[in-house]
């Protein structure tokens, strides 16, 4: 077992010294990294101990190490694949990247929108967040409503979202007249 651990802990050591964020990455990609050095460390250390039980077996003559440092490696994986269950469980669910009713105020401080409904969020993988919201606007022309997407837009991909559909839609003075308790 020392011959076999002893190269992979070294080869686990020379790729955490080699994984490196590079300019321009976004946080998603140095998460990803993080996740993929903390990988590593965990392989480095299982190595590491290995060979550690594998010493003290042959000094001590006490067998019992190897199955506590199996149980201790298993504890070690488990709770990596845990976290790496909970972060895709969550894009496969579709969980909300953010606090939509924080992120809501952002668009409300756009001139010319009147209302934020109905604003949706989800990611697709971990690198592109969607959403979908109605503005209610009282602007009057093309242009206007244009100008009024393109801020709604702006807002939005300051909190990470990578793509969004605004629809526009008028303001109204009696709101419960047009929509339903979904805000539709």
């Amino acid at each position: 077992m020392f011959q076999t651990g002893e190269p992979s802990a070294c080869n686990n050591i020379e790729a955490h010294r080699t994984v490196r964020p590079v300019g321009g990455e976004s946080g998603e990609d140095w998460r990803t990294r993080e996740r993929v050095i903390s990988h590593l460390l965990g392989d480095a250390g299982g190595s590491i101990a290995v060979i550690v039980s594998t010493v003290v077996i042959e000094v001590t003559g006490i067998r019992i190490v190897d199955p506590i440092t199996a149980a201790l490696i298993a504890v070690v994986v488990t709770w990596s694949a845990l976290k790496v269950l909970r972060g895709s469980g969550a894009t496969f669910f579709h969980r909300m990247p953010f606090d939509t009713d924080e992120i809501r105020t952002h668009p409300l401080g756009v001139e010319g929108v009147e209302a934020v409904d109905d604003l949706h969020a989800w990611q697709i993988c971990s690198q592109i967040t969607v959403a979908t919201t109605h503005v209610e606007t009282a602007v009057d022309t093309m242009a206007e409503a244009g100008d009024v997407t393109r801020c709604v837009h702006e807002e939005l991909a300051h909190h990470g979202v990578n793509h969004a559909t605004v629809e526009l839609c008028p303001a109204y003075e009696d709101r419960s007249t047009h929509l339903n308790h979904h805000t539709h």
